[in-house]
């Protein structure tokens, strides 16, 4: 997988006009205005969930076999490739966060940004499939914003 879009290698600039600015809460339209953008990343980061999932799988499968050994080459080739895999998976993370968003689900390619409404924590929602950013979720004050949602064993999150 190469990271960085289609013909170059490395992190995507971001275009100046979509910058977030540290300072200033992320509102529908900004959101929006970074979609050609988040939409490739989402893509990427799908594609390299698959790839991870399937590079842990052949790992679990080296080891499985009758005469494994924990350090043969087959097995160490194996979990290369699982962190190979997983630092794709971080480096497209790193390029989200650069615009303030988190993935929610690399399966489905869910993107949030957290912002305040009205005075009141929330996260805009987008998902592969929508032109514009929309739709969003409050929560009380008092309750943590953290992604309850988001997908076990995934290899970038703490």
């Amino acid at each position: 997988m190469t990271i960085g879009g289609d013909s170059s290698v490395g992190p995507r600039p971001l275009p100046a006009v979509i910058m977030p600015r540290a300072d200033a809460p992320i509102t529908m339209a900004l959101a929006t205005s970074m979609l050609p953008l988040v939409t490739r990343i989402a893509a990427d980061l799908r594609l390299a969930w698959a790839a991870w999932r399937v590079a842990v799988t052949r790992y679990d499968t080296v080891l499985a076999a009758f005469d494994a050994e924990v350090e043969s080459s087959l097995a160490r080739n194996a979990r290369r490739e699982v962190a190979v895999r997983s630092a794709d998976i971080a480096a497209l993370r790193q390029e989200l966060a650069s615009l303030k968003a988190t993935c929610r689900s690399p399966r489905s390619g869910q993107i949030e940004w957290d912002t305040v409404l009205d005075g009141i924590p929330a996260r805009l929602l987008w998902q592969p499939g929508e032109e514009t950013v929309s739709r969003w979720e409050g929560r009380d004050v008092d309750v943590d914003l953290e992604n309850e949602d988001s997908e076990t064993g995934d290899p970038s999150r703490p």
